[in-house]
């Protein structure tokens, strides 16, 4: 067992012997507000602020993990924090100038299915859904097998945020999207008609290696 957490605990004691030689630091990863990224982002600044409670953390909210990798790559953060279910993660573990150099374990908050409080199914066309790619297969999972796969028409966005600031602006009929997201809109006149779901997730820090 101890071999298989040994490489965990060097990136740990690693990790935290470097911070506490810095001031501030600048993390990034997916926005906005209320994406599960950001609740792992809160996590594990409040972990390294009980380490160290002198030091300064900056947040950065992206539209997408394109801009993250982009904003890691010219140096503009310190720190990039992608979920190992992005489908890209390895766009970050293969750039030969970045290093992972922190895993760690984080559920997600829970998603569900929402839609407007007035809502009334549409007969004779697709259900529209706006979804991120991470979690458009649980769709039918969500709706108890009400929605298959040729019933939904799926609009593709880069977080559950977007996705719920879609159904709020009329775009689509339902959006899945996670509770913290929900409750920064909850007065926007929308529900949860599903049951939810939440998955354990690996979220992996990166870092330039000329940093280090």
């Amino acid at each position: 067992m101890n071999e298989l957490l040994n490489g965990f605990y060097e990136q740990y004691n690693y990790f935290f012997k470097e911070i506490v030689t810095n001031d501030k630091i600048r993390i990034g990863t997916l926005g906005p507000c209320g994406t599960s990224s950001e609740q792992a982002l809160k996590y594990l600044s409040c972990f390294i602020k009980k380490c160290d409670k002198t030091i300064t953390i900056e947040t950065s909210l992206k539209n997408n993990f394109l801009d993250v990798y982009d904003a890691l790559n010219r140096g503009l953060i310190n720190y990039a924090l992608i979920p190992t279910a992005y489908e890209r993660v390895t766009d970050f573990y293969w750039n030969n100038r970045f290093v992972n150099n922190l895993n760690f374990i984080f559920p997600t908050p829970e998603y569900g299915l929402v839609c407007k409080s007035n809502y009334v199914p549409i007969k004779n066309r697709k259900t529209r859904i706006a979804c991120c790619p991470a979690v458009e297969n649980i769709i039918e999972y969500l709706s108890n097998g009400e929605l298959k796969n040729e019933m939904v028409e799926k609009v593709k966005t880069n977080s559950t945020t977007e996705a719920v600031i879609c159904l709020i602006n009329d775009e689509v009929d339902l959006a899945i999207t996670n509770r913290t997201s929900f409750n920064h809109y909850s007065n926007k006149n929308i529900k949860f008609i599903s049951k939810t779901y939440n998955a354990i997730i690996v979220w992996s820090l990166f870092k330039q290696k000329d940093t280090l």
